[in-house]
């Protein structure tokens, strides 16, 4: 109750892990690429949370950051 969640990005929308997050988020919009769902609700937000891949969790939260937003980064902890 303490956050209103208005847009998930998955790059795998079938996952059963992304359907629980779209099932309990009905009217959140859906992006599979987070530099459309930035272009696209970037007024909207004030804060996201990152948990992504090594690879692409810096490029998320620079962007977010360049623009004025809070971020959580939950980077990964281990290779596998």
């Amino acid at each position: 109750g303490l956050v209103n969640v208005i847009a998930l990005c998955d790059v795998d929308m079938g996952a059963s892990h992304t359907l629980k997050n779209m099932e309990a988020h009905p009217n959140a919009k859906q992006f599979q690429d987070f530099r459309e769902m930035f272009d696209k609700m970037e007024k909207e937000f004030d804060a996201v949370s990152v948990g992504t891949p090594d690879f692409s969790h810096f490029p998320i939260t620079i962007l977010a950051m360049s623009q004025g937003k809070h971020v959580y980064v939950e980077k990964p902890l281990t290779r596998t």
